[in-house]
């Protein structure tokens, strides 16, 4: 079940942005929410820092020439200056289920953790990691809907 979305997450995305899909008759609503774990990129990630030493976790190999180095640490600093004018973020890809306009689950799947308008060096944004989560969680999301709608059939003809 790939590539459901025939829209894409904008470049630039605001939490509560949508793309929606439809898969045999259930509607699929991927929603962008902001990640309330706030942590600084660098307490976030312990491979964060580029490092020399072998046993860091930012370890860059073995081979790496000062400049080489250098500019990985260039591009650290640019990413945390970045998060703290808060240039980017990270978020959720949060997916709800439908069937015939019924909500079935307003959160049927969901990841986290994702970073979002994050510029590369050459400050170029690409979101297309979202909506890759977005159709990566799709068939957990359509699962959770059929047990649901299953759920109501159930009760109401109990």
């Amino acid at each position: 079940m790939t590539n459901l979305y025939n829209e894409e997450f904008d470049n630039y995305v605001i939490e509560g942005e949508r793309i929606t899909a439809n898969y045999e008759g259930f509607e699929l609503v991927a929603r962008i929410e902001y990640d309330d774990n706030t942590a600084a990129p660098d307490k976030r990630d312990c491979g964060f820092w580029p490092s020399m030493v072998e046993t860091d976790a930012g370890f860059m190999g073995h081979n790496v020439s000062a400049a080489e180095y250098k500019a990985a640490f260039q591009d650290a600093e640019r990413v945390i200056d970045d998060w703290k004018a808060d240039k980017w973020f990270y978020c959720g890809v949060v997916i709800s289920v439908a069937k015939n306009g019924v909500m079935l689950d307003e959160h049927a799947a969901a990841c986290w953790g994702y970073e979002c308008n994050l510029a590369d060096k050459d400050g170029k944004i690409d979101n297309s990691h979202l909506t890759q989560a977005a159709n990566e969680l799709a068939s957990e999301a359509v699962a959770r809907g059929r047990t649901a709608l299953k759920d109501i059939v159930t009760k109401l003809t109990a």
